[in-house]
């Protein structure tokens, strides 16, 4: 019976992969790709007066972020609900994402659980035991299948928003381009 518990585990934990990426992708963006990047996903970010904001990003405007508020350190200037959120405020942001991962990994748990279950269908246990431990057996390793699985299917990634104008009055500056007005020193 302890080789079949094995047996079971292993299958379920290499169904699917255990962890996410471990390392954030960062990428740098303009304001106008934001909406490629940020609609519809979960995002959180410590804005540059200091608050942090956590929620869902509804529409990314030419000056502003509608954004969902789920969870904030300002509750005074940024309550829950849908908030707009000015463009200047907004200098890094993670954002996360989920795959089909919780999905699969409950079919695979509980996949992996019925061959485990019916083990004790061919024991002399009463209709009310195999009922219970066939359960317990099923729920748990749907449970199990479905935490790897979210475990796996979560995505993340920061987006570093670069600035059009670091200062009033200067151009932009990209690394491709060296600045223009910088005077030499001796």
């Amino acid at each position: 019976m302890t080789s079949t518990w094995l047996a079971v585990l292993a299958a379920l934990l290499s169904s699917y992969p255990l962890a996410a990426e471990t390392t954030e992708k960062v990428i740098a963006a303009k304001w106008e790709e934001l909406p490629a990047l940020l609609e519809a996903k979960q995002v959180e970010a410590t804005l540059a007066d200091g608050s942090y904001v956590r929620g869902r990003v509804r529409k990314v405007a030419a000056d502003w972020i509608l954004l969902e508020i789920q969870a904030t350190s300002n509750p005074t200037r940024f309550p829950r609900g849908l908030q707009r959120v000015p463009k200047e405020l907004w200098l890094r942001v993670r954002a996360q994402w989920h795959t089909k991962g919780r999905f699969v990994g409950l079919v695979v748990g509980g996949l992996v659980a019925i061959p485990v279950a019916r083990l004790s269908w061919d024991k002399d246990f009463t209709g009310f035991t195999v009922a219970v431990f066939s359960g317990g057996v099923i729920s748990a390793c749907s449970y199990l299948g479905y935490r790897l699985g979210k475990a796996g299917g979560e995505r993340h990634f920061v987006v570093q928003i670069v600035a059009e104008h670091p200062e009033p009055g200067l151009p932009a500056v990209t690394p491709e381009q060296p600045p223009t007005n910088v005077e030499p020193t001796c």
